[in-house]
């Protein structure tokens, strides 16, 4: 078994660790921490070091405010386009801890772009000369899946791109080629789920692709 790192005196985002505290119980090793703000709050080591947590609590709900604020003052004249709601479901998954997505997405560290939290034409300027812009059948994606909505991770992806980019695809190589099971399931002609049960089961590489 490793040995457990010692946190304490450790910064991540606003919380400094001052001491271990009961682990949960699962029996997973939890800390006491300061926050900037100063509350105090017990939080699993885990969720400090992947970043999830970066707060007691008070960053999401500033965040939160904040936008909720800048909603009622928009002057744009788009309320009722398209996008002004992609915008708004965007800052929601990333702020709102009642949004029914924000596990996947503010909880898990993931963000927006300063520069877009007050300003939707400022959004829309950069997303409406993205390629697909417009077209149907695409919606909003970010191309790193572990980044932020912030310029150069985000794009129109068709149902079928998206599919492929989530966080828990299976990644194999086939052909010397890194690729999704989806994909290589199409490239190599054997059925997905047949794919699938021989990697659940631990198949080699070798034998994976064998045909049935």
């Amino acid at each position: 078994m490793s040995k457990l790192k010692d946190l304490t005196g450790m910064k991540f985002g606003r919380l400094t660790v001052i001491e271990r505290a009961e682990n949960d119980k699962h029996g997973r090793a939890r800390w006491l921490c300061l926050c900037d703000c100063g509350n105090k709050k017990v939080i699993r080591g885990m969720h400090l070091t992947s970043g999830h947590t970066v707060s007691c609590g008070c960053f999401y709900k500033e965040n939160f405010k904040k936008v909720s604020l800048n909603c009622k003052y928009i002057k744009h004249g788009m309320r009722h386009n398209s996008i002004y709601y992609k915008w708004q479901g965007m800052k929601d998954r990333c702020f709102n801890p009642k949004n029914r997505c924000y596990h996947l997405y503010g909880k898990r560290g993931v963000t927006v772009y300063s520069e877009w939290v007050d300003d939707f034409q400022a959004f829309y300027d950069y997303v409406s000369k993205l390629e697909h812009f417009g077209e149907e059948g695409y919606t909003l994606d970010r191309i790193d899946p572990n980044g932020n909505y912030e310029p150069n991770n985000i794009r129109w992806a068709d149902a079928k791109t998206q599919t492929r980019n989530k966080r828990n695809n299976v990644i194999v190589e086939y052909n010397g080629e890194s690729m999704t099971l989806k994909d290589s399931a199409e490239k190599s002609g054997i059925n997905y789920h047949t794919l699938y049960n021989r990697y659940k089961r631990g198949w080699t590489l070798e034998r994976l692709f064998d045909k049935p």
